[in-house]
């Protein structure tokens, strides 16, 4: 795409993070049931996971540089992933007001 677009942002996905809302961490029971949701998640993932989701997953650490969340994160309440070798994209802001935006990404997909 055209960077010079007037109407058009670049976006980089760098990574992203999982954590509990204010209220649940507030909220004893609420933040137990948070972690008993997510507890031992990675382990069961990697004891679930086919040959080829292996193979898949090391070519998105090999391709994209991509760190995957572990269980011990779930001490500190939040799984993080990082992506060193981020794909770019971009989307066109199509209509714009103060209560509505209109977006169309770089593969199509409209966002209102």
């Amino acid at each position: 795409g055209n960077p010079d677009v007037n109407n058009r942002l670049c976006v980089t996905f760098q990574g992203g993070t999982l954590v509990p809302a204010q209220a649940t961490l507030n909220d004893p029971d609420k933040l137990d049931l948070w972690s008993k949701t997510f507890e031992g998640a990675y382990k069961k993932a990697d004891e679930e996971r086919s040959y080829f989701g292996w193979i898949f997953q090391f070519f998105l650490k090999i391709l994209l540089g991509l760190t995957y969340p572990t269980d011990e994160s779930l001490a500190k309440h939040s799984f993080r992933f990082e992506m060193k070798r981020s794909p770019v994209g971009y989307f066109d802001i199509l209509y714009l007001d103060k209560d509505l935006r209109i977006t169309k990404g770089n593969r199509g997909t409209i966002v209102v």
